[in-house]
């Protein structure tokens, strides 16, 4: 990027207003089956020492023991065939950064399971004066949804879920700024039975935040929503408020501490037994430990909502460790284990997932070796298990994989 030193300096500052950087998370329910979002869907935070536009293609074999995620399991070989794009482009005080992920799974034996998956997150950074700063932002995130049992269990459910955002920060003076922004936010599972097939949210937010010399940041925000359930229309609209506090703390040179406590309340228009509100947040620390060793790890809690029958809520707990290794220039060893406690909290006792009660854990353990500048073979293997109250639900599955990527 052709930044000069004063313009990058101004520009990092930007990026570093709260609610410039996602501070506002909102809340539709229970996700699927990745509760975590995956570092590299994550925008960096500095103009990165790479092209400002990337094309890449990648061609990944997984054999899956369990392609059903049913108690009884089904092996099969997969094909995943990806195609991407990265965009990332500085000028002045603006930023834009894309990245487009496509991929189509492809099944040997049961080909009715057949499917593609399309992801994106775009980010425009920008800027009127170095004191009034702005994101506008999109993004798309699909994936397998397993959290329901179909009737017809030859096929794969997709939760999609979407979110656009407008912030604007303005600086008042002595490292305060205050904050204000519109926020869009979808989710829809093809799967009836998952926890919130399908709402969406329109929300304002306002806030104040402030950063320390030090590079210690918290903020403090506000949003109300007005929702619905867009696939159940028979079903009520929805009011949401949810007071936050965040806190950035870069705790050493090497360590960095990402805080988010809130209350989250949800108040229907009419049949009251479906409100809920408790507390909700997240905790992530990143050490690194040496120049090819780093953590990571967090623990969240968060509230869902239970649309069938009553209604009710869907209260989960989770915690993540992911350290990695550079074990040389070229090799890349990752580990990432995950846990998942939920349960159900329902209004009636004869709805179906009355007392349901959840543990979903996943352990991945991949090798990445650039074999050469524009060429990334890995090898993985993953492990996934679910035990719960309601037999139906429980799972085992093993998946091995093998793939190469070559970015241009």
């Amino acid at each position: 990027m052709n930044l000069s030193t004063t313009s990058f300096a101004t520009w990092r500052s930007c990026l570093r207003a709260a609610g410039l950087a996602g501070v506002t998370t909102l809340h539709l329910g229970v996700q699927a089956q990745a509760p975590w979002p995956e570092p590299a869907a994550r925008a960096p935070e500095e103009p990165a020492a790479v092209p400002a536009l990337q094309w890449s293609v990648g061609l990944r074999h997984e054999h899956d023991d369990n392609v059903l995620r049913t108690p009884e399991g089904g092996a099969d070989d997969i094909r995943v065939l990806s195609a991407g794009l990265r965009i990332d482009k500085s000028w002045s005080l603006q930023r834009l950064w894309l990245d487009l992920q496509a991929q189509a799974f492809r099944f040997a034996d049961f080909s009715a399971l057949d499917y593609n998956t399309l992801d994106y997150q775009a980010r425009w950074h920008l800027a009127a004066t170095p004191r009034i700063r702005g994101l506008l932002q999109a993004q798309r995130r699909e994936f397998r949804d397993i959290t329901g049992t179909a009737a017809d269990v030859l096929r794969i459910d997709r939760r999609t879920q979407r979110d656009e955002l407008l912030q604007v920060a303005g600086a008042v003076g002595g490292g305060w700024e205050v904050l204000a922004g519109a926020t869009h936010r979808a989710s829809r599972s093809d799967d009836p039975s998952s926890s919130e097939p399908g709402a969406q949210v329109r929300s304002a937010l306002v806030g104040i935040a402030h950063e320390m010399s030090s590079g210690a940041r918290v903020a403090a925000t506000l949003r109300r929503g007005q929702g619905d359930y867009a696939d159940r229309q028979f079903l009520p609209d929805f009011r949401e408020t949810e007071p936050a506090l965040e806190l950035r703390w870069p705790w050493t040179s090497r360590t960095r501490l990402d805080l988010r406590l809130a209350r989250f309340q949800r108040d229907h228009d009419r049949e009251s037994f479906r409100d809920f509100r408790g507390a909700i947040g997240t905790a992530q620390v990143r050490a690194e430990f040496t120049p090819k060793t780093t953590v990571e790890a967090g623990v969240g809690r968060d509230l869902g909502s239970y649309e069938r029958g009553a209604g009710g809520e869907v209260r989960t707990t989770r915690w993540f460790l992911a350290p990695q290794w550079q074990a040389t220039p070229k090799v890349l060893l990752q580990l990432r284990h995950e846990h998942d406690r939920r349960q159900w909290q329902l209004a009636s006792a004869f709805d179906p997932d009355a007392g349901r009660r959840d543990r979903w854990r996943q352990t991945a353990l991949s090798a990445q070796w650039q074999a050469l500048r524009a060429l990334a073979v890995t090898l993985g293997t993953r492990r996934e298990r679910r035990d719960s109250s309601l037999p139906a639900f429980r799972y085992d599955a093993t998946i091995w994989s093998i793939g190469a990527r070559l970015t241009l």
